[in-house]
């Protein structure tokens, strides 16, 4: 059967799409299904794991991967946008001194993501600001 699938790869590819179509409402339903039992298999294991997965998180939380998707799904929580959040978070964490005002960070709860909340359909991040800059909102009047 492979290696006719391989010499007839287009009547093949044919016979599949005309299949697709004819049966797209229970291709779907199907599917359906075997998500909804893969998630309640899921939701089960980590039911009976609640410890483990705790644990897990715990230390996962602490490895510079595990540092850099929290923050990233935390700026997404509350509301930025950027392009490329990866590269964003490298120039971040890199980023030493206040874009605004030039003084290095005292540490990393010094620096924030200063951004637009007004933009909600495009990149809204205004700079990396120490606390101070941040608070005193250096660039009301921009962007």
């Amino acid at each position: 059967m492979k290696k006719w699938r391989e010499k007839n790869k287009e009547k093949h590819n044919e016979y599949r799409r005309k299949y697709y179509e004819a049966n797209k409402e229970k291709i779907k339903q199907d599917r359906k299904k075997y998500y909804e039992k893969q998630n309640l298999q899921s939701k089960k294991w980590r039911e009976a794991n609640k410890e483990y997965m705790k644990e897990y998180m715990k230390k996962y939380s602490k490895t510079p991967s595990g540092r850099k998707s929290m923050r990233i799904a935390n700026w997404k929580q509350i509301g930025i946008i950027a392009e490329d959040f990866d590269a964003f978070y490298e120039k971040y964490i890199n980023c030493l001194e206040c874009e605004y005002c030039k003084k290095q960070f005292k540490s990393d709860k010094d620096r924030n993501l200063h951004h637009n909340h007004d933009i909600t359909d495009r990149p809204n991040i205004r700079g990396i600001l120490c606390t101070s800059c941040n608070k005193r909102d250096v660039y009301k009047n921009q962007i």
